[in-house]
């Protein structure tokens, strides 16, 4: 395995998820959906019982239902985006710029597979500092780190 051709592979892809109408909107959405669920469960702005003990005992409880909620659209996005990556490049005749490079099957498909990854987790990374922000300003809820590294 080629570590180099992996790289550029996910290089290109990330890019191409990037300039995506579908990934945008998906992305956009997410996060819109995420921040009105926090505001809405977890402040006084929203929900006057966001105060009592068993939403403010628990300091893990806002990571938690960020990730639940971000893997569940998460889960969405992957189908529509990632299901059809191969159909997508020849389409868009972008795997020229790759095979012109001495690689394997499975390099490309690692390569893909990574790129892919890195942009879920790059959304996965702002969706915690979304929720970071909420439980340190808005929300009652004390604050613990590990929670936040945990997820």
């Amino acid at each position: 395995m080629n570590i180099h051709a992996v790289n550029v592979i996910a290089r290109y892809e990330v890019k191409l998820l990037k300039r995506s109408w579908l990934f945008r909107i998906f992305a956009v959405l997410a996060l819109f959906i995420l921040t009105i669920a926090q505001l809405s469960n977890f402040t006084p702005l929203f929900w006057k019982y966001a105060e009592t003990w068993n939403y403010v005992g628990a300091t893990s409880l806002i990571p938690f239902f960020t990730v639940y909620l971000y893997n569940i659209a998460q889960s969405v996005i992957v189908i529509f985006l990632a299901g059809n990556f191969l159909k997508r490049d020849k389409k868009l005749d972008t795997a020229e710029v790759i095979y012109v490079r001495p690689m394997s099957n499975a390099d490309y498909i690692i390569g893909k597979v990574w790129g892919i990854t890195r942009v879920f987790i790059g959304l996965n990374l702002i969706t915690l500092c979304i929720a970071l922000f909420i439980n340190l300003v808005i929300s009652r809820s004390p604050f613990s780190i590990f929670p936040y590294l945990f997820s």
